[in-house]
């Protein structure tokens, strides 16, 4: 689904019910993002899990948007604070997985550019 820019979470959710397809589920992902249910923290901790049995680029490649998703959501101004802070908690965790699973001088160069971007978002995101 492609998102379409609205300005508040109510004008999001009513954006994303009004435009998935009958007996269709909001996607996880979406709950997430749009802090459809801010006052879920277990809503992270079923995104965040990652199966064992994936292969290390489909791991690689879901850690990575993991992060994506939880750094998207972290600055996002029009979302509640708890739950931005939330994510911002919770953000580390995809990028530590990968560091587990970094071989290659271009997947660490990758990373560090990771944590890099993480450290100067994180300075300018709740302060």
């Amino acid at each position: 689904m492609g998102y379409k820019f609205v300005s508040n979470s109510t004008q999001i959710e009513t954006y994303l019910y009004k435009n998935k397809m009958p007996n269709e589920e909001i996607k996880l992902e979406d709950k997430i993002r749009f802090g459809l249910e801010p006052d879920n923290p277990t809503l992270l901790k079923k995104y965040l899990r990652v199966d064992n049995r994936l292969l290390v680029n489909q791991k690689r490649a879901l850690l990575l948007s993991h992060f994506n998703l939880l750094l998207d959501t972290a600055a996002d101004e029009y979302l509640p604070l708890h739950w931005r802070t939330q994510c911002y908690d919770h953000i580390h965790q995809p990028l530590f997985s990968l560091q587990r699973i970094t071989r290659s001088v271009s997947e660490k160069s990758e990373l560090a550019r990771l944590f890099k971007e993480l450290r100067i978002m994180g300075h300018y995101l709740f302060h």
